[in-house]
Parts: structure tokens; C-alpha cells; sequence
């Protein structure tokens, strides 16, 4: 639900940075339709934009990108180094989902697609990022999601690779040229008891029932210690 009735009616200050006049104006007017708003100041470029934030004080910068050659990600960082650290909105026509990603790594609050956005769309994405810390457009559902997925199977693959100890591997890779465990605990200076302590522990580590899963597990898994 998009209506200001809705929200808490606190005034939210905002800095709009848009390089392209009529755009920033256009968008400017449109907000101004909404009580609760108040478009402290407009900016051109991120020096400006800096340079204003530390006169006035705003709860939320809109940094338009949609019509403009603006570096989005750079202007992030410059207002990271400065410590300034007020919500960030982005409007941009950008589909491509590495290049979103980019701006989520950057630590944004909100990404949109402006090209055919309704102005209550706008103002709820404006709310959500003040009264829930963040508003989520579809594709950036989609990409912070997959980030997600990765991050997960990525956690998944080094706790897999941790799973077996050197020793382990060691002995394994003997089991392998068919060694017997007194053979083992020569060639690496073991007892024959901890060696087969070892082997013992193998089935459970590779959820094995015999040699021939603990090998296919360290074939599938290890593929880079042979």
C-alpha cells in the first residue's frame, strides 16, 4: 500500500542527485505530491552531492541513473570514505543482474527500475528503505537470492573440503595403491592402531560402507590433492 496515509507522516528529507535537468525536476515535482517528503536539495554530480550533505542533513539520497553517465558505484564508495552514511535509493534502467549486484555490494537500501515506474511505486520504495532498512525490487529479489544460493554452496564446498585432515588424505591415497595398514604405519611412521583408527574414522567422515565409497567420495571431492 502506497498511500501516505498509511506511514507514519514524519517528514523525510531527501537529496536527489540526477545530472540531467528535466529528469531531476520531473522526478522532484512528482515527490512533492507526497506531505511526508521534502527534497532538501538536487545535486549534479557527486562532488556536489557531498559537498551539500555536509551543510544539510537528509534521511535518504535518490541517485538517479537512468538518463545520465553518472558513476553510481563510485559515487557509493566517495560517500563511504566521507562516513557519510545516510540510505541510498537507486533509480536506474540497468537489467543486468552482475551490474545490480554490484550496487547491493556497495551497500545500497534500494534499487528500481524508473523506465515505467508509477510515482506510488517510487514514494512506497522511498518508505520501505526508511521504515524496513531496504526496498526490494523483483530483480533484486532474484539477485540477492542467487548471491545467496552461491554463498551457500560455496560454504557448503569448503566445509566439505575441511571435512578430511591431512592424515586422512595420506592415507587414503596409500589405501589406494592397495597398502595394507602395517604398510601404512611405516611409511608414515605410525602405529598400526592409529592407522586404522583412521580408516575406521574415513567411513563415517565420507559416509562410506566399504574402501570402494571412501575412494569414489576423495575422487568426487578431492580432485585437486591426487
Amino acid at each position: 500500500n502506497s498511500d501516505p496515509q498509511t506511514y507514519s507522516m514524519d517528514t523525510i528529507k531527501i537529496a536527489l542527485l540526477d545530472e540531467n535537468r528535466i529528469t531531476r525536476r520531473g522526478l522532484a515535482v512528482e515527490l512533492m505530491n507526497y506531505p511526508d517528503l521534502d527534497i532538501v536539495f538536487e545535486s549534479v554530480s557527486g562532488d556536489e552531492l557531498i559537498s551539500k550533505l555536509k551543510m544539510f542533513k537528509v534521511e535518504i539520497i535518490i541517485l538517479n541513473l537512468s538518463l545520465s553517465n553518472l558513476n553510481g558505484i563510485g559515487i557509493l564508495n566517495e560517500l563511504r570514505k566521507a562516513g557519510l552514511n545516510t540510505k541510498v535509493l537507486i533509480f536506474s534502467n540497468v537489467v543486468d543482474k552482475i551490474e545490480v549486484l554490484k550496487f547491493w555490494e556497495a551497500e545500497i537500501n534500494g534499487y528500481m527500475e524508473l523506465k515505467g515506474a508509477k510515482t506510488a511505486e517510487i514514494y512506497k520504495a522511498i518508505r520501505d528503505c526508511i521504515d524496513h532498512g531496504a526496498y526490494l525490487n523483483d530483480l533484486s529479489k532474484i539477485v540477492i537470492l542467487e548471491k545467496l544460493q552461491h554463498k551457500h554452496e560455496n560454504t557448503s564446498k569448503d566445509h566439505l573440503l575441511n571435512k578430511l585432515n591431512e592424515n586422512d588424505l595420506k592415507v587414503i591415497k596409500l589405501i589406494e595403491i592397495q597398502k595394507s595398514s602395517k604398510e601404512i604405519a611405516i611409511l608414515l611412521n605410525m602405529s598400526v592402531s592409529n592407522v586404522n583408527k583412521i580408516r575406521s574414522g574415513l567411513y563415517i567422515k565420507t559416509d562410506s560402507v566399504n574402501i570402494a565409497g571412501v575412494l569414489k567420495y576423495y575422487h568426487n571431492n578431492y580432485p585437486d590433492t591426487k
